[in-house]
């Protein structure tokens, strides 16, 4: 009968009792709190491990796809697809299958996959990294051959991790009837966010590469033996026979959940998610694409859960509502730009992430189920965790022509608190709190309007018009909602107030975002989207002389003047004044071969003479359709007057592939130019990139010269690194970010003399390099040490 099993006495080893969805599981209970040690401890080593692959696998495959930001939200994907089919497996398990088969299945899978990690690792370097036979060999979408290449590398080990704190919960839930499985959910994510937070302190300084590989996957084996002693494998035959309850009796135990309670969980997730995979894109292509930067957001994530599920407590409507309204106003029109401090925009963007994670998973932890429903309430979470990755990985590039998904997260976020209002009909929220959170934010709105005023110069009067009338009337509706509570008016006048307000507000917001995007869009003439970015060409104006500019969000790529008199003059970081400028200008042998990594507005094009040929490398098909061609908006390339090569693809594969056919190019100079968000992709920046550059050099007397400008990181020590170690002279040409028109470059040649231009000799400078100043490979980088 139901409820029977409480009144059994636990201590006897050797009773039997029929197991089902309603009939727990009876263990001996001579010493309880190791087995529960043992079950938190398998959780919190299954977390630990599931996070730590995603960010050696990250930066595994980062290089291989020109190390853009798509590549992690990519990989991102994946891991949350996964998520969602482990906690598929595990409801699956725990609904239909009674727990000694649960064992054998899951018992089956988790050696099956330590057979398959043997295997892999006799034809791999490591079990978990692909070798480089599977690189890519052209330049399509390679999004498919992302996913095909984390599935085969780490597909069945990580939806077994995925698995672990649903299945585990569900074991335990069944075991101990009196107690909340949830706990472990909040240890599960202490274990993932200790996993984030060792990898750029403690594992990416101190590990190479491989090394991390075989580390995680000697974790794996510690966890498959942790698994299989929490299973329950000591259930009577008896335990596999499905329940005696009348089916009656079984839907009133386990009643199903609401349909909209299931869509609303889903929903949370992916609005979480989404604002997650959304943050992480901007910070990344406004400064590098780097463990460190995919950390940060990925810890707020994790702490919002942690916090919600340990207690609910710690979710206060009345507190978080009005800092999402003052955190996301900040944001809207303050933003990353070139302005603004790397750690001023991180702070922003970082607050501004925690109070809308913690306003989805809190709303989330604040309706969660019974225990026994908590493997279909975790499939829930993982839904929505999927498709708010998914629309912001793959639907958002397609749809829309920038970052519009972070905005449009943050906005149905604010949507999400309007539906939530009447949750809490009681609460300070509806009696004060509206008011006063719309009266303050109208007055910072107002205030942040004057202090950004150039704004106006670019956007039409009219939107600032709207803009003035929408603060007006959210000061309008805080005023009535503090004549309605001073006057004590019924409470539909409360109930009207505090919806109008929080509506106006939230109005409010989304204007001050469209304004804000189409401030950036004033100017532009072509923009396109695509795995690699954004890029957008532009319009401006220098006195009386006119120019396009290739830009990356923040980011510019190089410009070019309209008038045809000034077209072939070389600007920016390419004038005749920076370092590749005087080295290009005055390097002695003619005629003379360059190679060019990475084509912007191809700049550099004008320093070629008759008989001089200059190769480029470009991975985005968006920069060759806007700078090369007779279509194209930048004529440099086309105004050339020596010849011109365009290779598409990564840089680094097609050198390596040109060097190991016997190809090499002979070039005279080398440029790398080639950047991804405001920095140059790590992978070019290793030893064994420049032993490969080496071997297209002509001579010794050959020169590589390496753009290094950034507002952020200072990768000099970096590359002196790798100078000292392969016995090359240098010397840094720049001129700081306290000017205009900045630029940072450093010239490197085996011969000394291919540097004592008078120019350079004027201007330039070493660069201090201590002992312990670490040489970058393949294996090892980090761009954490080298943050301004």
């Amino acid at each position: 009968m139901p409820g029977a099993e409480e009144t059994i006495t636990l201590n006897d080893p050797q009773l039997e009792h029929p197991a089902g969805e309603n009939t727990a599981i009876l263990e001996p209970t001579s010493r309880p709190e190791r087995r529960d040690a043992v079950f938190g401890l398998t959780v919190f080593v299954g977390a630990f491990l599931l996070f730590q692959v995603q960010l050696i696998l990250g930066k595994y495959f980062l290089p291989w796809f020109g190390g853009t930001p798509s590549v992690w939200a990519t990989c991102l994907v994946f891991f949350q697809v996964s998520l969602l089919g482990g906690y598929a497996y595990a409801h699956f398990a725990a609904l239909r299958l009674a727990p000694r088969r649960q064992s054998l299945l899951h018992g089956a899978l988790l050696t099956g996959s330590l057979t398959l990690l043997m295997v892999l690792a006799h034809f791999w370097n490591t079990p978990i990294t692909p070798g480089s036979a599977w690189k890519p060999h052209d330049d399509s979408n390679p999004t498919a051959l992302i996913l095909l290449l984390l599935s085969a590398s780490i597909g069945l080990p990580f939806l077994l991790l995925s698995a672990t704190g649903p299945l585990l919960q569900h074991w335990l839930a069944r075991s101990k009837p009196g107690a909340s499985p949830y706990r472990l959910y909040s240890l599960s994510n202490a274990g993932s966010l200790l996993a984030l937070l060792s990898y750029p302190i403690a594992v990416e300084p101190n590990l190479r590469l491989h090394v991390q590989a075989w580390a995680w996957s000697a974790g794996y084996l510690l966890y498959v033996l942790l698994c299989l002693s929490c299973a329950p494998w000591r259930n009577q035959r008896s335990a596999e026979v499905a329940p005696t309850l009348p089916q009656s009796d079984r839907r009133t135990e386990s009643p199903k959940l609401p349909w909209t309670l299931q869509l609303f969980w889903v929903a949370l997730a992916a609005f979480g998610s989404a604002n997650l995979l959304a943050t992480t894109n901007l910070i990344s292509q406004e400064v590098a694409v780097f463990p460190f930067l995919w950390v940060i957001p990925l810890c707020i994530y994790l702490i919002s859960f942690i916090i919600c599920f340990e207690s609910p407590r710690w979710y206060r409507r009345e507190f978080f509502r009005p800092l999402f309204v003052l955190s996301a106003g900040a944001a809207c029109v303050l933003g990353f730009n070139s302005a603004m401090p790397f750690w001023t925009g991180l702070a922003v963007f970082s607050t501004l992430l925690l109070v809308c994670c913690m306003i989805c998973h809190g709303e989330i932890a604040s309706t969660k189920p019974e225990p026994r429903h908590l493997t279909q309430f975790y499939l829930c979470i993982g839904a929505g965790g999927a498709l708010g990755g998914a629309f912001v990985s793959l639907v958002a590039p397609l749809v829309f022509p920038d970052l519009w998904e972070f905005p449009l997260a943050i906005l149905t976020t604010g949507l999400l608190l309007l539906l939530v209002l009447p949750r809490n009909e009681q609460s300070r929220w509806h009696r004060r709190m509206a008011w006063m959170c719309v009266a303050v934010m109208s007055g910072v709105l107002l205030v942040i309007q004057l202090v950004v005023r150039g704004y106006r110069a670019q956007a039409p009067v009219y939107s600032w018009v709207w803009y003035d009338v929408l603060i007006l009337a959210t000061a309008l509706a805080a005023a009535g909602g503090y004549l309605a509570s001073k006057r004590r008016v019924g409470s539909w006048a409360r109930w009207f107030s505090a919806r109008v307000a929080a509506a106006l507000a939230l109005a409010l917001l989304g204007y001050g975002f469209f304004a804000e995007a189409q401030a950036r869009s004033t100017n532009i003439v072509a923009r396109s989207r695509s795995f690699y970015g954004v890029v957008s060409v532009l319009r401006g104006q220098e006195g009386d002389a006119p120019y396009l500019i290739l830009r990356n969000r923040a980011t510019n790529h190089g410009l070019q003047y309209t008038d045809p008199s000034l077209a072939r003059q070389p600007l920016s970081y390419y004038g005749r004044d920076t370092g590749v400028g005087m080295l290009l200008g005055n390097h002695p042998p003619r005629p003379m071969r360059i190679g060019v990594v990475g084509l912007g507005v191809g700049s550099l094009a004008a320093y070629a003479q008759p008989g001089d040929s200059i190769r480029f490398y470009e991975i985005n098909p968006d920069v060759v359709r806007f700078s090369a061609g007779n279509q194209a908006y930048f004529t440099f390339l086309r105004d050339c007057a020596g010849s011109v090569e365009l290779e598409q693809g990564d840089a680094r594969i097609s050198l390596e592939r040109e060097a190991n056919s016997g190809q090499p190019q002979r070039f005279d100079v080398l440029v790398l130019d080639a950047f991804s968000g405001d920095a140059i992709p790590m992978h070019l920046l290793t030893l064994e990139a420049f032993q490969v550059y080496l071997k297209h050099l002509r001579s010794d007397d050959s020169v590589i010269a390496l753009h290094i400008t950034n507002r952020s990181i200072d990768l000099a020590p970096a590359v002196a690194g790798i100078a000292r170690q392969l016995h090359l002279n240098l010397v840094r040409i720049y001129r700081p970010w306290l000017r205009d028109a900045p630029w940072d470059w450093v010239l490197l040649s085996k011969n000394p003399n291919s540097l004592e231009i008078p120019e350079i000799v004027a201007v330039g400078r070493d660069i201090p390099l201590s002992a312990d100043t670490p040489v970058w490979t393949d294996d090892f980088s980090n761009l954490f040490q080298f943050l301004n």
